[in-house]
């Protein structure tokens, strides 16, 4: 499942996203409207890539743009 958060205020109107391809997270970031940064990891298996992405919903960031 992709999972997107925006930040949008006065000074900021940014996203970024993350999903589990298989054994590999996939971040994107960046402004929105503009071309996207991506970046890849490749764990040992799936599991272990959704054990990975399942522990950044505790990160206290992600709780402010959920």
């Amino acid at each position: 499942m992709k999972r997107e958060f925006y930040l949008q205020d006065d000074q900021s109107n940014k996203f970024w996203t993350i999903e589990v391809q298989g054994p590999a997270v996939i971040t994107t970031n960046g402004r929105v409207g503009s071309k996207p940064r991506e970046t890849r990891k490749h764990y040992p298996s799936q599991s272990v890539a959704e054990a990975v992405v399942e522990g950044h919903r505790g990160h206290p960031h992600s709780q402010r743009h959920a």
